[in-house]
């Protein structure tokens, strides 16, 4: 399949992230940035620092922050609609809000536990679902998921972030196979460890990458019309011999 992150012109005009300030995300947004592309929107809670993220974005275009905080599921329709405004289409759209969060705390936050699992799941499905309904009536457009490996077998010490990502990652999946032959695509980015603002004072687990990897590894895969990329390529295997362990030998592993 060929490159398909473009509009019915044949350029990729429009790019929007949602969770606008996300390292990942922003490293995506500039591996995608061409001359065509006339309007960057960054979709973020923190508007303040949304801002800050796109003055450091180079390139002759348009970059604007809108407000959009995944916690809020009543707006998903809005924020798309307003991620529109002024333009016909919305060529390209990153899907990268999460919380990481630490698993004591919310042990003792059962509240804190399902706020994460709003903002890691059921707010990105909110915007997945408004998003894929305008791209399919546009007839085009390219979504990019932000999963993890953490949700392919969700680890007891890290459970709400693995479980919020295996909640993403099924319903993007899904959301894949039902857009198949509408014009739009949808991939699944499933990286490991990655080091960053996130993981900060974490000890970085095997296999770690960072945000410009995930990025490259990301354009390539969606160029190459892949439903999914695991970054780095050797977590695919590594992870195919541990969804196979016995849950006896699964329980006592940490990161």
């Amino acid at each position: 399949m060929g490159f398909t992150m473009q509009n019915a012109t044949g350029s990729a005009q429009t790019i929007a992230l949602f969770g606008g300030t996300s390292e990942i995300g922003l490293e995506i947004v500039r591996a995608l940035i061409t001359p065509t592309t006339e309007r960057v929107v960054l979709a973020c809670r923190n508007t303040t620092a949304g801002q800050a993220s796109a003055d450091a974005l180079d390139g002759d275009m348009t970059v604007d922050v809108i407000e959009w905080d995944a916690a809020d599921i009543s707006v998903s329709a809005d924020v798309v609609d307003a991620v529109a405004q002024n333009v016909h289409d919305i060529d390209i759209a990153i899907i990268a809000a999460a919380q990481l969060g630490d698993q004591q705390t919310y042990n003792a936050d059962p509240a804190a536990a399902a706020q994460a699992i709003i903002v890691n799941t059921a707010g990105p499905i909110a915007v997945l679902t408004a998003l894929s309904e305008r791209m399919k009536h546009q007839g085009h457009g390219t979504i990019i998921v932000l999963s993890s490996v953490a949700g392919v077998r969700v680890r007891s010490d890290n459970r709400v972030y693995g479980a919020s990502k295996a909640g993403l990652d099924g319903f993007a999946r899904a959301l894949a196979n039902d857009l198949e032959g509408t014009g739009v695509v949808l991939t699944v980015v499933r990286p490991g460890f990655v080091t960053g603002r996130m993981t900060a004072g974490s000890s970085p687990a095997p296999f770690a990458t960072d945000p410009k990897t995930v990025a490259r590894m990301t354009v390539d895969a969606v160029a190459r019309g892949r439903q999914v990329v695991w970054v780095p390529g050797v977590l695919r295997y590594v992870f195919a011999v541990l969804q196979l362990l016995p849950n006896v030998l699964w329980r006592r592993l940490k990161r």
